[in-house]
């Protein structure tokens, strides 16, 4: 055990724990602080002791203020500069005492002189330490107070000021820190010095060597530049990293986006005096971020998933009490504005701004469904679907595969269709033999798909005009036409007319079968089709029906060429090998279709060779028997 120091100066409240150490020994003759603990090993038991606080209770206070310096912890972001020494030469000159905050690892500058603390000397060169012998002079005797100042910024004075503030225990002008001690004012400011300094990459927090003021002074004026223009330096550093992580990864999660810094943020300041810097994160992704904000992102305040401005399209939907396919669909036709947020699966989540709820809304409230269209129209069901297929009525949206979803269509443009006879008179369909009513031609007379649409097209282009209606209504069956100007519609509307092909009925006529019939070699590809391009007629190769009938032929032309029904001679034929090639159970055609070749023919010779034989005596069948086994002798090889 040590004895009593003799000297035992007072440490001012202003001092620092190392430059009081070396002062006290100094005053005691020794060759430094190390002199001062038995074994080597500094604690503030032992410091107590050689200060005789059992004695002196006021030597014990006075180590209270800086009793923690004593159990500091090193880590990557210390908060105390054990090894180098860092001073004010203004700060010497006017007093001979170590302040405090020079030992703070993150102060580089003076804020009562502004300028640039010193931790070189200017002698020799060579970093100062606390090993020395002096106080005010270096180990090679250079006296640290001559030393010239270099000024420094006055970002870098302010959070210097700040550092002075939290230490001391004073109050701060700055109110978004004023709520933070000094250790967590270290902390944030390492923080977004080291993201600032390394652009937000992997592994910004690794910083080796911060108590050399060289790798300190960047990083803390980094930090000083956000942390006094706050927030919009702050957002400018988002930004960049923001940047960064669109360069590094293609992927559109918040936490590739801003890398570590996201999950940095929200794991390590959790404490409520970091909530400035947290409302700031959320503020700048609030107004810039157009990807969405789902449940799952938890860390984020509820206030803030809520406000947030690009929301998924099915959280849109929920807050307008609506549907996503409803959205969707709008979004198409380019109503609304959305942003497609890729995931990192390659799935996309589109997402649509708040600011477009308005539009939204009256775009929506403007729609009805099926059901009101067609009892508005005075149509079926089908009828209407005819009118929204052939692009008659514009659709907002259509319901999918399910019976549960809903159509949306304009009102607007149902009335505008309606509107088309609000001008006529009213007259008695009764008394009008020379006028037919749209409804009375939907019933009888406009039986192919097409005509429906293209007659209401043709009153909407005045091609054809109804002249009256038969109520006041104004529904679309009401609407009356003249009967002969109507007919003559309808028969220039089924002439189909294309070079090289011929209509579905002209085939069926051709060939001598239903159309049916033609409808079904045609899904079977054994005749080729095109649509027409206004009336999407299925239209047939005339070239494909020549050589239809030169490579097939139909049961009703051998029917009649060899004067036998198909019941008798359709079994025979198979029992000789000669198989149809399409009938109901080969491909669901309509009729039984063989290939056209000699042995075909010779079979139904033979057919009817076999049925005349059955008419006559024994004797003839025993002379049919040698005359087929003359046949077969005759058709056998070798």
């Amino acid at each position: 055990m040590k004895p009593i120091l003799l000297s035992r100066p007072a440490r001012v409240s202003t001092e620092g724990l190392h430059g009081y150490l070396l002062r006290l020994a100094e005053a005691n003759g020794l060759s430094g602080i190390a002199q001062l603990w038995p074994n080597r090993k500094p604690s503030l038991d032992a410091l107590e002791t050689r200060l005789g606080a059992d004695r002196w209770p006021q030597n014990r206070t006075m180590l209270l203020e800086i009793a923690p310096q004593f159990a500091s912890a090193s880590g990557s972001s210390p908060l105390w500069n054990q090894r180098y020494s860092r001073y004010c030469p203004c700060c010497l000159n006017e007093s001979a005492k170590w302040r405090w905050e020079w030992e703070l690892t993150l102060v580089t500058c003076c804020h009562q002189h502004s300028v640039e603390l010193i931790e070189e000397c200017p002698g020799c060169g060579k970093k100062l330490n606390w090993h020395r012998p002096t106080l005010l002079n270096c180990a090679c005797g250079f006296p640290l107070s001559t030393a010239s100042a270099v000024p420094c910024s006055t970002a870098d004075k302010t959070l210097s000021q700040l550092f002075h503030a939290k230490l001391h225990r004073l109050l701060t002008s700055r109110r978004h820190l004023s709520e933070l001690s000094l250790e967590q004012l270290n902390k944030v400011t390492f923080m977004l010095g080291a993201y600032a300094k390394h652009e937000g990459r992997k592994f910004s927090q690794k910083i080796s060597n911060l108590h050399d003021i060289a790798v300190a002074r960047p990083l803390v004026s980094a930090a000083a530049e956000i942390l006094t223009h706050w927030p919009h330096k702050f957002h400018g550093l988002l930004a960049s990293l923001r940047k960064t992580g669109e360069i590094d990864v293609q992927d559109e999660r918040l936490s590739k986006r801003f890398g570590f810094f996201y999950h940095y943020v929200y794991r390590n300041l959790k404490d409520p005096e970091y909530s400035f810097l947290l409302q700031a994160f959320e503020g700048y992704i609030s107004r810039t971020w157009r990807g969405s904000l789902a449940e799952r992102n938890s860390r984020f305040s509820s206030n803030m998933r809520h406000r947030h401005t690009w929301i998924p399209i099915s959280l849109m939907a929920k807050e307008l009490k609506t549907t996503s396919r409803q959205i969707q669909l709008l979004i198409d036709q380019g109503k609304v504005e959305c942003y497609v947020h890729k995931t990192p699966k390659g799935r996309s989540l589109k997402c649509v701004s708040r600011k477009q709820n308005a539009e939204i809304r009256k775009a929506l409230e403007n729609v009805i469904d099926f059901k009101q269209t067609y009892q508005l129209l005075g149509l079926t069901k089908s009828r209407a679907m005819q009118l929204i297929n052939g692009k008659m009525i514009q659709s907002i949206f259509q319901p999918k595969n399910s019976s549960t979803s809903r159509w949306g269509i304009p009102h607007d443009h149902v009335i505008a269709l309606l509107s088309f006879a609000s001008h006529l008179p009213v007259v008695d369909e009764k008394d009008r033999t020379d006028l037919i009513s749209l409804g009375y031609a939907l019933r009888y007379w406009l039986r192919e798909r097409y005509l429906f649409p293209a007659l209401v097209l043709a009153v909407i282009h005045k091609g054809l005009c109804p002249v009256a209606v038969s109520n006041s209504t104004f529904q679309l069956p009401t609407w009356l036409f003249d009967r002969t100007s109507l007919l003559n519609w309808i028969q220039e509307q089924r002439q189909v007319s294309m070079e090289g092909f011929l209509s579905v009925p002209d085939t069926a006529r051709k060939l001598g079968i239903r159309q049916q019939a033609v409808y079904s070699f045609i899904y079977s590809s054994k005749l080729r089709f095109v649509l027409h391009y206004e009336r999407h007629h299925v239209l047939v190769y005339e070239k494909d029906i020549e050589k239809f009938s030169e490579d097939f032929v139909f049961c009703h032309e051998l029917e009649a060429q060899f004067s036998l029904i198909p019941a008798y001679f359709v079994p025979r034929l198979i029992e000789q090998g000669i198989r149809p090639v399409s009938t109901p159970k080969i491909d669901k055609g309509e009729i039984f279709l063989f290939s056209r070749d000699h042995l075909l023919f010779a079979a139904m010779d033979r057919i009817v060779a076999g049925r005349k034989c059955t008419d006559t005596s024994q004797s003839e069948h025993q002379c049919a028997d040698a005359v087929d086994c003359a046949s077969f002798a005759a058709h056998t090889p070798g």
